[in-house]
């Protein structure tokens, strides 16, 4: 005979003074108990039958029809042991209910019992498939959609968890999947949202994720431990509560990040091993202790209700009817009545936001919010959902047609839906449904959606004109039709990702036969690209493909001067920092300090220019608005004194021609002159800072993921090089001017062409420096060209990237962009 303890507990009220604690009067009564012919291992409520595994009893089934009067009215033998016991209704692939009893058989894993007709009949599915080590408890999840597989959950002991699904064309079959280990030995287990909560004995609760199944997947998200034991757990809402053993209730919250956070702990009498909340009441079964009752209404606040002590209590179940069964492993099955529930006369809600949303013109989504079992409260049983080519009223439900796959409800508030699919294209389709509840309350018709199967169009997507200046006002059209002759409720351009509104053309358009929507706005310079897309709030977003225009390249006339205001010192970080994805040796990090103000040219210099000024182009790609190349470090000198001459500026260069073939110049001697106003090239120092425009970063938007000729967002969008530069017509300069200017409003800094700098070429060192030249232009020294090229890989447009080049060499890959001191 075990040891009955009666939960009596002293507490202090003054010095010396002790006082008897009165525990309060449990609001839960026995009322009626049933022997077992061997322990009661576990319980489970369905109905108006509570289920008993009873060990070498087998599974032992009872009436509490009359809770006062609880009568065992049929049982199953088991293989071996019915140690635990779930009860659950299930469905068929062709949507058949059925009512099945999960019993955990000693090592032989779970045996399925087909329960739907008792009293009359319990019978033991013949499927076989599972196996466990040593079963303790067990969960079933229910699929989203009716008919799909279900799975059941195992909690076995040091083996972890094992997970086993069904078989839809095969009743009551479970087939072992997977399993997953755990810190301890798994007693029982919850699973929500894809999370398996386990109670799992000196190590707390852990959770797995079992989103996936498959070796691998079910790895440990989290673990809490616990004072005492964990042998159950319980998951409601965003709370885990935890019958621990010696340390009685134990609540932890789940966070927003999934996260396990102790909330509470309550000690009970006894100890507790079974734990089951309904109705903001939790109620535990405890050793020694029996059945405990606990206020959760506040889960960080639990209020002890009081306790009937049984001999050795081990499961609890409890119903709608506030009936608590107890399986207690010397007493049998022991029941409970708390304050009297009336019988469930309230239906579901009816839904009143059915909406049918096309994927295509035969496939669309049918979405509602999840009403309660009582109104808009709980947790309904089943849904209803029909379909009918002609309108749904009470009057025609029954005639139209029942989908069999639906959703299984949620917890009221709950988006829910699916996809439905094969219907014919044009036809116009309705929808509505009802929601049942366990006690056969039905709702009331919810609103009819309707769904016509067919999608708007959209065509002849133009901007106009395809090319222009900052000047040019451009207008981007799209005709839009719809069958059903509505509006569209979105009608937007997308200008370079930007969206903007579009409207009709007309004032009184006809979308049947087709509208014109139009929208018009001044550019800037550089290369766009555009797409329409449209919503008539029925269907798919509708969008068209995206296409480039207009290009609205720089004038090749039109250079601007950019001023830098350095004066007074400005230091930035010139090179590359020794992590730098594509960097090269000879980009040493140093500090350089720049004094005097100078501006640079917002493009590169055109072949229309040089033509201009030159009277030749020397260019391989020919195209006026392209950057002129194939010019040597001479030629580029030469081109800004020329320039200077023609605006009367002072010549900043002293050049003697020692050499020249077909035009260029392929040696010379070359002096700067510092105090002339005319144009000449950025130093080095000078380029590279206009280059970053206060970015320290390897390009001026942002880090190059790559180094090679594969397409980087950051780099597509403000140079060109071998990634993009082709485009259609073979790798290739493009127009200047095309992509996005860096923060100092600078063109093609990174790519399109190498871009000759004065300096002559040597590697740093990280001595500090203040306005550096290198060493000049002497005769047979390789200069720096920087910025890389249409020709070169991504990591040769960074904005340190440094390459020398013989002065007198000339290349379709390098061009220049010119400098001067600031007026």
């Amino acid at each position: 005979m075990r040891l009955l303890l009666a939960g009596l507990a002293f507490a202090a009220i003054g010095c010396g003074e002790q006082d008897l604690y009165e525990p309060p009067v449990s609001p839960y009564s026995r009322t009626g108990t049933v022997a077992m012919p061997s322990e009661a291992y576990d319980v489970d409520i369905f109905g108006n039958y509570a289920y008993v595994a009873a060990g070498q009893g087998g599974l032992r089934v009872v009436s509490i029809a009359d809770p006062d009067n609880p009568v065992e009215v049929t049982w199953a033998d088991s293989q071996k042991r019915a140690d635990r016991v779930r009860v659950a209704r299930v469905y068929d692939g062709d949507g058949t209910a059925r009512d099945i009893a999960f019993v955990v058989d000693g090592t032989e894993g779970v045996t399925t019992y087909d329960i739907s007709e008792v009293p009359e009949n319990v019978r033991r599915y013949d499927t076989g498939g599972t196996t466990a080590v040593d079963g303790k408890g067990i969960c079933v999840v229910q699929p989203d959609l009716v008919g799909d597989p279900y799975a059941v959950y195992l909690a076995d002991s040091w083996k972890g968890i094992r997970i086993n699904v069904s078989n839809p064309e095969v009743p009551g079959k479970l087939t072992y999947l997977v399993f997953g280990s755990t810190y301890g030995y798994t007693q029982a287990l919850d699973v929500q949202n894809d999370r398996a909560y386990i109670a799992d004995d000196e190590m707390g609760i852990t959770v797995l994720d079992v989103s996936e199944w498959c070796t691998g997947c079910l790895v440990i998200l989290d673990n809490l431990d616990t004072a005492g034991n964990a042998y159950d757990v319980d998951v409601v809402d965003d709370h885990v509560y935890v019958a621990d053993g010696l340390g009685g209730l134990v609540i932890m919250q789940i966070d927003e990040n999934q996260l396990l956070a102790h909330t509470a702990s309550l000690e009970l009498n006894g100890e507790c091993v079974a734990v089951k909340v309904s109705n903001n009441v939790a109620f535990l079964a405890a050793k020694e202790g029996g059945l405990h009752v606990v206020d959760v209404s506040s889960p960080a606040s639990p209020v002890y209700l009081g306790n009937v002590v049984t001999s050795y209590a081990v499961s609890v179940a409890v119903n709608e009817e506030n009936i608590v069964c107890v399986a207690d492993e010397d007493e049998g099955l022991i029941v409970f009545r708390g304050p009297i529930v009336g019988p469930d006369t309230e239906a579901p809600a009816a839904v009143i936001d059915l909406g049918a949303r096309l994927q295509d013109v035969t496939t669309l989504d049918l979405t509602w919010t999840a009403p309660g079992d009582d109104g808009d409260a709980g947790l309904a049983i089943l849904y209803d959902v029909r379909w009918s080519t002609s309108p749904i009223a009470d009057s025609t439900w029954e005639s139209a047609e029942a989908f069999v796959q639906r959703p299984l409800p949620k917890a009221a508030g709950t988006a829910q839906g699916f996809t439905v699919e094969d219907l014919t294209a044009g036809l116009d389709y309705y929808f509505a449904l009802k929601t049942w509840d366990e006690e056969g309350n039905l709702s009331e018709l919810s609103n009819i959606a309707t769904a016509r199967m067919t999608i708007p169009s959209l065509s002849g997507g133009t901007v106009s004109p395809d090319s222009g200046d900052a000047a040019t006002a451009f207008t981007y059209s799209v005709t839009y039709q719809d069958s059903e002759g509505e509006s569209p409720l979105v009608a937007q351009v997308l200008i370079d990702g930007e969206a903007f509104d579009m409207a009709p053309a007309d004032a009184e358009p006809d979308y049947i036969t087709g509208a014109v929507f139009q929208y018009g706005s001044m550019l800037d310079l550089g290369s766009h690209a555009f797409q329409f897309t449209f919503d008539d709030g029925h269907g798919p977003l509708i969008t068209t493909a995206v296409v480039d225009g207009p290009k609205m390249p720089a004038d090749p006339f039109a250079f601007e001067m950019i001023s830098l205001d350095v004066a007074g010192g400005t230091t930035f970080t010139m090179g590359s920092s020794a992590d730098e994805l594509g960097r090269d040796a000879d980009e040493t990090a140093h500090q350089v300090t720049l004094t005097g103000n100078f501006e640079i040219s917002n493009l590169e210099v055109s072949q229309a220019l040089y033509r201009e000024v030159m009277g030749r182009n020397p260019a391989y790609f020919a195209g006026d608005a392209r950057p002129v190349e194939n010019v040597t470090w001479y030629d580029a000198a030469s081109f800004c004194n020329a320039l200077s001459a023609a605006q009367e500026l002072d010549a900043a260069y002293d050049i003697t021609v020692l050499e020249e073939v077909d035009g260029s110049i392929t040696l010379a001697t070359v002096i700067w002159n510092p105090d002339a106003n005319g144009y000449r090239l950025p130093t080095e120092a000078e380029w590279e800072y206009a280059c970053r425009a206060g970015s320290a970063t390897s390009i001026t938007n942002g880090d190059l993921g790559v180094e090679d000729c594969t397409v980087d967002p950051f780099l597509d969008l403000v140079g060109w090089y071998c990634g993009n530069a082709d485009q259609g017509s073979g790798p290739r300069t493009q127009d200047i001017g095309l992509k996005d200017p860096n923060a100092f409003a600078l063109y093609d800094m990174h790519g399109n062409v190498w871009e000759w700098c004065w300096d002559a070429y040597a590697e740093f060192t990280d001595d500090d420096a203040t306005d550096p030249t290198g060493s000049g232009g002497e005769t047979g020294q390789q200069h720096v060209r920087r910025g890389g090229s249409w020709f070169y890989f991504a990591r040769d447009c960074r904005s340190a990237s440094r390459d020398p080049f013989w002065p007198g060499s000339a290349d379709h890959t390098v061009g220049f962009r010119i400098a001067r001191d600031a007026q």
